[in-house]
């Protein structure tokens, strides 16, 4: 029995000297996967974990580190602010620089077409430039017959002419006595042949297009006698517009697709105007006028097939 207590004890004592020897085997596997990556994100991770004012094991140098480090984020983030803010205010002003040439080009625009109506002068001192109807003098329905050269009598026209006839109901006055004035009596528009026949064409063109707008792009000298005005023409495509344009469009009260495609659609539509003088009689003796409707016309159907059809015994 002692015997058997003296091995067990021996043993025992055995164990407890052969137990410490684990803790330097453990302890070294720990320090050396430190040393192999001491500058690791594992490491740097760690050291982040447990940095706190609480926490004196914290090594100063790398609490200095981090400090450094945001402090630079933040005057980083600070210069990208005041940068971005520069830049707005900066652009800011460009506009506004921008709006006011905008404005004096406008006016100086403005200024040079005035003067150059006003003053032209013809460099062969041919009457091509000079009427000799109303100068100075009011008219008492509004017509501006103070212009005297037919470089003016363009302008007035496309003014007086722009939205069409706007007193449909009853005689234009204005715009009657305008064209007795400068126009010959037996002036030809197109096909049309006297002041009354243009009267008509622009009672029918108000009647098909009632909001129609033809503004006066440029004005240049064709030939000796004649002048070539640019004109743009704007309009929105009505029923009466496909009732008296495209009356193939619509049988009795139905309308074709093509008609409910065109219906409602808007056209702007390039124009030219081109004015003939009469030296002799000082009167404008003819007008030809040309519109290209194929392009816009193209833009909303798409289809060359299409829009022949449309033209095709269109009125």
């Amino acid at each position: 029995m002692q015997h058997v207590s003296t091995t067990f004890v021996s043993r025992h004592e055995n164990s407890k000297q052969k137990s410490p020897s684990t803790k330097p085997a453990l302890q070294k596997k720990q320090s050396t996967e430190t040393d192999l990556y001491p500058h690791s994100s594992y490491n740097d991770a760690k050291r982040m974990k447990t940095t706190s004012p609480e926490n004196p094991t914290i090594p100063q140098k790398d609490v200095s580190r981090m400090l450094h480090l945001r402090e630079q984020r933040r005057a980083a983030q600070q210069r990208y602010g005041k940068k971005k803010q520069d830049k707005i205010i900066s652009l800011n002003q460009c506009v506004g620089m921008l709006q006011q040439n905008v404005e004096q080009l406008e006016t100086l625009y403005h200024n040079m077409v005035r003067s150059t109506l006003e003053s032209f002068q013809p460099d062969t001192g041919s009457s091509l430039m000079r009427l000799p109807w109303k100068q100075n003098t009011a008219s008492p329905f509004g017509t501006r017959v103070t212009t005297s050269t037919c470089w003016g009598v363009a302008v007035e026209y496309f003014r007086l002419f722009r939205n069409g006839l706007k007193h449909s109901i009853g005689p234009p006055r204005a715009e009657e006595e305008f064209l007795r004035v400068v126009m010959a009596p037996d002036v030809a528009y197109d096909t049309i042949i006297g002041v009354e026949g243009i009267l008509h064409k622009w009672r029918r063109v108000s009647m098909i297009h009632p909001d129609i707008d033809i503004q006066l792009v440029r004005l240049d000298r064709d030939t000796e006698n004649t002048i070539e005005a640019t004109v743009k023409g704007v309009t929105t495509v009505s029923l009466n517009t496909i009732q008296y344009t495209f009356p193939h469009l619509i049988n009795g009260d139905a309308m074709s697709p093509l008609a409910t495609s065109l219906l409602g659609r808007r056209l702007e539509a390039d124009g030219r105007m081109r004015f003939t003088w009469d030296e002799n009689a000082a009167k404008i003796s003819s007008m030809q006028f040309q519109a290209d409707m194929l392009t816009p016309m193209l833009r909303i159907l798409g289809s060359l097939e299409d829009v022949s059809y449309v033209f095709k015994r269109a009125n």
